[in-house]
């Protein structure tokens, strides 16, 4: 996730100054404040609606990351039933010492 650290501060970066030149924009050209104030706002939940998928895929990726190793814990504790019901016990692995 460090390679989207860059990507994350330029973007953070890139939306404050454009929503401050907005701002600029809509009370010296314009004239009117909440013009900018609105823009500034959309651009912000924009942000806010990036960072939440953003997350939301981080915890997707965590959940099937876990859901693999629990499907890996599984498959282990089904060979192990299996051994039990042949009659073997689970730690015979069919070599002589």
């Amino acid at each position: 996730m460090s390679t989207s650290e860059p990507t994350a501060a330029y973007l953070r970066t890139a939306l404050g100054i454009g929503a401050l030149l907005v701002v600029l924009y809509s009370l010296i050209v314009l004239q009117q404040v909440l013009v900018g104030v609105a823009v500034a706002l959309l651009l912000f939940v924009l942000y806010l609606l990036w960072r939440l998928v953003r997350e939301l895929t981080r915890i997707a990726d965590a959940v099937e990351t876990d859901d693999e190793r629990t499907d890996a814990g599984t498959h282990a504790e089904t060979e192990r039933d299996e051994d039990t019901a042949a009659g073997r016990s689970p730690d015979e692995d069919g070599t002589d010492e």
